[in-house]
């Protein structure tokens, strides 16, 4: 199925539940590499999941947020790494709306993956650009890139700053903070990522050193750039990684709550002689109301919350 084929969250959804079972027979794997295979990554590539909340204008299916949600709980409930690092580029991919037709193009449907990747600057700080003719060189350290090892391009926030290092303002009179796109190849990945959760994101650090990004890949995310109309791009990326996350935290719950239930059909504790489920039969099935009913409120939330044009 092609990505021009998937444009409701209806098809979404159950193309994500299509790959339900693979993704949750290489969760063991992913945990171990600390990255999601490529073979699985190309087919939710094809199967539209990493292009969600692109512009339809660059074949993308520029999901309302209800129906974006529902699709990231349902790629948590079979791996948390997977329904994460889908968070993180779909937030990422809102820049498509702030970059000029021919720019965007090359970049969500030229170069590589359609999948982006960024994290923080060293210290919580944006890299350095220095404006030169045509663009900008830059340099910096950024942090938990979560996805990069996949990512076909990677973002660098940066201040923009003069030869002496004072930074410089927008017209609006704004901090001069922009979004460095370039191809992953031209950063050097740092191997940071051992930790004990979400594994599988490979969230790496990455360093550019005097890097040249040409004007129309340096991103300024402010109303004045907005080039698509549509309501989803009305509020920065930073409007949709909270969802994101939240939708990834609502699909491990999920999950879990399936488990103990599952668990408890057969579960004999020691010195009892009876199920878990016979034993507290009235518990477990009050628990699985109470999440079944978080669930739904989770979702009629979102949907009140949402007006498409």
């Amino acid at each position: 199925m092609t990505v021009e084929a998937l444009r409701t969250g209806d098809q979404l959804l159950l193309a994500t539940r299509g790959l339900a079972a693979r993704i949750s027979g290489l969760a063991e794997r992913i945990e171990e590499e600390r990255r999601l295979p490529d073979s699985l990554v190309d087919e939710m590539v094809a199967a539209g999941l990493f292009t969600m909340l692109v512009p339809r204008s660059l074949g993308g299916a520029e999901l309302d947020l209800p129906s974006y949600v529902k699709v990231v709980e349902e790629l948590a409930r079979a791996d948390a790494s997977v329904a994460w690092c889908v968070g993180q580029a779909s937030g990422l991919s809102i820049v498509a709306a702030h970059l000029d037709r021919d720019t965007a193009k090359i970049i969500f449907q030229g170069h590589g993956r359609p999948i982006h990747a960024n994290g923080p600057g060293e210290g919580n700080s944006p890299g350095c650009a220095l404006p030169v003719e045509g663009g900008y060189r830059i340099s910096g350290k950024w942090n938990f890139a979560s996805g990069s090892r996949h990512a076909s391009w990677l973002q660098a926030i940066c201040q923009v700053q003069t030869d002496d290092g004072r930074p410089t303002m927008t017209v609006e009179g704004e901090p001069n903070v922009r979004l460095m796109l370039f191809p992953i190849e031209h950063a050097t990945l740092l191997d940071t990522w051992y930790v004990s959760g979400l594994r599988g994101t490979g969230s790496f650090s990455f360093t550019v050193d005097d890097l040249f990004v040409p004007e129309e890949r340096a991103a300024l995310i402010a109303p004045q750039t907005r080039r698509e109309r549509g309501p989803l791009y009305l509020s920065s990326g930073s409007g949709v990684f909270g969802p994101s996350f939240g939708s990834v935290a609502l699909g491990i719950a999920h999950t879990t709550l399936q488990s103990f239930i599952d668990m408890a059909q057969d579960k004999t504790p020691r010195g009892a002689g009876r199920t878990v489920r016979d034993s507290a039969g009235g518990a477990v099935a009050r628990t699985a109301t109470v999440g079944a009913a978080v669930l739904a409120s989770h979702t009629a939330r979102g949907a009140a919350g949402y007006r498409r044009d």
